[in-house]
């Protein structure tokens, strides 16, 4: 059937498949025909990103102009607009410049009756002036906030646009990520905190802090403790509107959900992720989490033994869950209790172990192929994967790995993280070492671009199931905590990531080098 003949709602529902695929293809059909022209247009503009970082702004502006002035119509298919500001670093003092990056969006904004999101991503406190033109010309879009930040780290409270966005009814989720105050007063998790606390249709928060780093601690005297203590006091909320979340990723330990009870009903949220786990955990949590389907969870090292049983018995405190990610400190989980627990109801597995610079003397555990079979086995309904494979371990071999990940019939995603060789290479290390140059093949064939793809297609070759139609491969560890003060490191330097859809690499991040 050609597609003249078929309707305007059929040809959009087709092309809203090829948007959902492959948004350069649906590019391509705007010079195909007349008909599909005219489909296909409102889809193209569905999704806008405007970027407003300081050499894009004056082309930014002139798009915007052009929708206002000249393409009115395209007013009418923005549903999602996200404004983005890459590599900007905020400075607290207002320019004419600052007020030129939003005048002609708060123009935009007052004209798009169909937008249903918001996206902020900028690296900078959102605006009072762009939170009331929310308010007043689209009461009923859902806010998200990227990025969160303030003008310093150490505003006191009152600052009027964080009072703002605490009370409105347009914020969904909300995401930081900070480093810690260096040694300075810092009231940013208490300014975060009161945000979540009071904002009213709060879906999910997001809230990550990272070490400085370095050789130079600063620390801050008893007296500016004293006072730090007493402005965070200000930012206490008397009477928290309490809501449910589906989602919170906090990187703390699980015992500080508690701190939550007052604000989030945590027996109706279904997302918990980026928690850390060990010695203790708080009694008052079992059971607390009664209708959580997702959980991500670092076990936390100890150079001493640590007792599993507190996490353990957590962990068989909750729901049967759909998606599960645990790493770090594997030896401690007992994989045919916890599989015989969720493993019907497991939709997603991730069992990592990061790579540490005693490579060879402490290798990371992984997956035995008797545990890879027992995924198999216990998990009929599995259909994302993701494991450890080692070269520094000999057992199991690569090639048997591949084998039993074949045989898994529902996989339609896979990860796999193989080691990056960290503490392996070293000024003390350049000895004539055959087991280090033989590990160190391994990973070059992984790392150098005109290698890797035929590697990469091998690698498919071999693990694809019958429903297997993406794979991420990962040389390192991508999101390990890295100083803001260090030089750029050898890990941060050499770790790799590939992701290959249907056996083709269709994305990558390249190594500066190999060794």
């Amino acid at each position: 059937m050609p597609f003249q003949s078929l309707s305007n709602d059929v040809l959009g529902l087709i092309l809203l498949e090829v948007h959902k695929s492959s948004r350069q293809t649906l590019f391509s059909t705007l010079r195909t025909s007349k008909a599909l022209h005219d489909c296909t247009k409102p889809l193209v503009y569905r999704d806008c990103v405007l970027d407003l970082s300081d050499s894009k702004l004056e082309e930014t502006n002139d798009r915007i102009t052009s929708w206002i002035e000249t393409e009115r119509e395209v007013l009418r298919y923005i549903r999602w607009l996200s404004v983005v500001q890459p590599q900007h670093s905020y400075h607290s003092t207002p320019t004419n410049r600052d007020e030129l990056r939003y005048s002609s969006l708060i123009t935009l904004l007052s004209q798009l009756r169909g937008l249903v999101k918001f996206i902020f991503a900028l690296h900078e406190p959102m605006p009072v002036d762009l939170l009331d033109c929310l308010d007043s010309f689209l009461p009923d879009i859902q806010l998200h906030v990227r990025n969160w930040t303030r003008k310093s780290i150490s505003t006191p409270f009152g600052d009027p646009g964080e009072l703002t966005l605490a009370n409105s009814h347009l914020l969904r989720t909300i995401q930081a990520s900070v480093y810690d105050g260096d040694g300075e007063i810092d009231l940013r998790r208490a300014a975060f905190m009161r945000i979540v606390t009071l904002a009213p249709n709060l879906e999910s928060y997001n809230w990550s802090s990272h070490r400085t780093g370095g050789r130079l601690i600063r620390r801050m005297s008893p007296q500016r403790y004293e006072e730090q203590a007493r402005l965070i006091e200000e930012f206490v909320v008397d009477r928290p509107v309490k809501k449910v979340l589906k989602a919170i990723h906090i990187n703390h330990n699980v015992s500080s959900m508690k701190d939550q009870v007052g604000i989030v009903d945590l027996g109706k949220l279904e997302r918990l992720e980026g928690i850390s786990i060990g010695r203790d955990v708080d009694e008052g949590l079992k059971g607390i989490f009664s209708s959580l389907k997702a959980l991500d969870i670092r076990v936390s090292r100890w150079r001493t033994e640590l007792n599993p049983k507190p996490f353990i018995d957590f962990l068989f405190s909750l729901p049967s869950l759909e998606e599960l990610s645990i790493s770090d400190d594997l030896k401690y989980i007992d994989l045919e209790s916890l599989l015989s627990y969720h493993g019907s109801t497991l939709r997603t597995l991730h069992l990592h172990e990061t790579e540490t610079v005693a490579i060879l003397q402490n290798p990371r555990r992984t997956l035995s192929l008797d545990d890879l079979r027992l995924i198999r086995d216990s998990c009929p309904r599995l259909y994302d994967l993701g494991i450890d494979i080692s070269y520094i371990r000999a057992d199991p071999q690569e090639s048997e790995i591949y084998a039993v990940l074949s045989t898994f019939g529902n996989i339609y995603s896979l990860t796999l993280n193989y080691d990056l060789g960290i503490g392996l290479y070293s000024a003390l290390r350049r000895e004539k070492d055959d087991l280090r140059d033989a590990i160190r093949h391994r990973i070059n064939a992984l790392i150098d671009k005109q290698n890797a793809t035929v590697k990469l297609e091998a690698i498919w070759a071999e693990v694809a199931g019958p429903k297997l139609q993406e794979m991420l491969v990962q040389v390192g560890k991508q999101d390990r905590e890295i100083s803001k003060r260090k030089r750029v490191s050898y890990e941060q330097s050499m770790r790799t990531r590939y992701k290959l859809e249907n056996g083709v690499v269709v994305a990558l991040s390249e190594p500066k080098n190999s060794f």
